[in-house]
């Protein structure tokens, strides 16, 4: 059997093609799989005649990074503190500095076999990493040498990767591009493809993205009604605005405000368009899932933030939080973030399942400085649950924030050993590398538990080593 009708056998199945003349066809196959995988790789026959040459790689424009930068990426590739490569590839990319060729390819095997690390990948290893990749068809992820061909002809991954650098050099006509064979890409590409016009989004977008929110695949629907929704003056997002106001109003008075809420009684067609999907989560009520999806899907600025301490008193508390924390997420809207926080830090322990959202994934949503601001904030009323915060905080920390963690820690040694430790690793991995001498006082004390202690020590010498990694890829 040749390699080809092997694989045609296995894929269609042997009952329906049989290898011709064979008792035990399963056997037959996997026997011929065996033997033609050994041949494959014993060796090949090379071409015969000229071969053509290879085009030539391009000068690099951009300066290599340090030897001292080289050795550290090195030894992250080796699996020293592997969880610290994100920051050496961004600190690498804000200097305006690639890869030296030697440790190219070793980077491009990293990057193919972790994906979300490829798009920081593609920011450092400069023209001649991008004309490597093009040798090597399991890099075609990074072989964007030229972009057109690249969007046309490459891998799902480095299509997305040739959109989004064609929208950040002209969205309007990398949208024109994608316009163009939308009707003939398949679910799985048009799913890769839409989220990529998050770069440059504008009001150019808006028809493109309202026709794909009719789309057939449920992803591709809802990554387009997301980012119609970001857009500010979107047909989409007054249409939704209009619907939230007349479901949900705030009166203020003498004694307080008050909130008066009528959920849809049915999800009609023009919910459904604007994104709301008709079938409730498991334990959720029809009306309540249909109400906080609207809500979600509004900047939650709709209405004043003492709205949040008026929900109490209804009867939908759980379902207004739920929408209000979605709208906040997706519209980054940091005082309704700071709002929400505080309240599930002053909510019971027992009773914040009922508050029906999560203050971490809140917080993931908003930028950096925001999310140092939030966690200030909840520090500074429960350094526990400020700690709690930190230790799921995966951006990293300016220097106030990293200063009040540090600061709330020796207070939680006691009472919660496990949750300052978490804290303590994050502070390392996270904290501002300008603190690393408060970080060594703290690692100097005694906490009477040994575990902790050592928490402390490592977040110490962790915050050393990103600052001496800061410091090899300074522009």
């Amino acid at each position: 059997m040749t390699w080809e009708a092997t694989v045609r056998a296995a894929l269609a199945g042997t009952a329906r093609q049989p290898p011709a003349g064979e008792p035990d066809p399963e056997r037959a196959v996997l026997a011929a799989a065996a033997a033609l995988a050994v041949r494959r790789l014993a060796g090949w026959t090379p071409r015969r005649g000229p071969v053509p040459a290879a085009e030539a790689c391009p000068p690099e424009e951009r300066r290599a990074v340090s030897p001292a930068a080289a050795w550290r990426l090195a030894a992250l590739l080796d699996g020293d503190r592997p969880e610290l490569l994100p920051e050496w590839l961004e600190l690498a990319a804000a200097g305006h500095q690639v890869v030296p060729p030697r440790l190219l390819p070793r980077l491009l095997v990293h990057a193919e076999r972790h994906a979300p690390l490829r798009g920081a990948v593609l920011d450092v290893i400069g023209r001649r990493g991008r004309w490597l990749a093009g040798q090597v068809p399991a890099w075609a992820f990074a072989a964007l040498g030229d972009l057109d061909q690249a969007f046309e002809t490459g891998t799902r991954p480095a299509r997305a990767a040739a959109l989004r650098e064609l929208r950040r050099q002209d969205p309007a006509a990398a949208l024109r591009r994608l316009a163009e064979g939308w009707p003939a890409e398949s679910g799985e590409d048009r799913a890769a493809l839409i989220g990529c016009l998050q770069v440059g989004l504008g009001p150019g977008d808006e028809s493109f993205l309202e026709a794909a929110g009719a789309d057939a695949r449920k992803d591709v629907r809802q990554t387009a009604l997301t980012l119609l929704a970001r857009l500010p003056d979107s047909r989409l997002l007054g249409r939704m605005r209009a619907r939230a106001a007349a479901m949900v109003a705030y009166r203020r008075g003498l004694l307080g405000g008050k909130l008066h809420v009528t959920p849809p009684r049915r999800c009609d067609p023009e919910l459904v368009a604007g994104g709301v999907e008709p079938k409730p989560a498991p334990g959720v009520g029809e009306r309540a899932w249909w109400l906080s999806q609207v809500l979600g899907m509004v900047p939650p600025g709709a209405w004043p933030v003492e709205a949040i301490e008026a929900a109490a008193a209804t009867d939908w508390t759980a379902t207004l939080l739920r929408g209000w924390a979605a709208g906040a997420a997706r519209f980054q809207d940091a005082r309704w973030a700071e709002a929400l926080a505080l309240l599930w830090s002053r909510t019971p322990e027992k009773a914040r399942s009922e508050l029906a959202f999560s203050p971490e994934l809140l917080l993931s949503a908003l930028e950096p400085p925001d999310r140092d601001a939030v966690l200030l904030r909840v520090l500074a009323r429960s350094p526990a649950d400020g700690a709690h915060l930190a230790a799921q905080c995966d951006h990293r920390w300016g220097a106030d924030a990293t200063r009040a963690v540090l600061q709330a820690l020796p207070r939680l040694a006691r009472p919660h050993s496990n949750l300052a430790a978490a804290a303590a690793r994050q502070v390392g991995l996270r904290g501002h590398p300008s603190l690393r001498a408060e970080a060594d006082t703290l690692a100097a004390g005694t906490s009477e538990a040994p575990a902790l202690d050592r928490a402390f020590a490592a977040a110490a010498d962790t915050l050393h080593w990103r600052a001496t990694m800061a410091e090899e890829l300074a522009p």
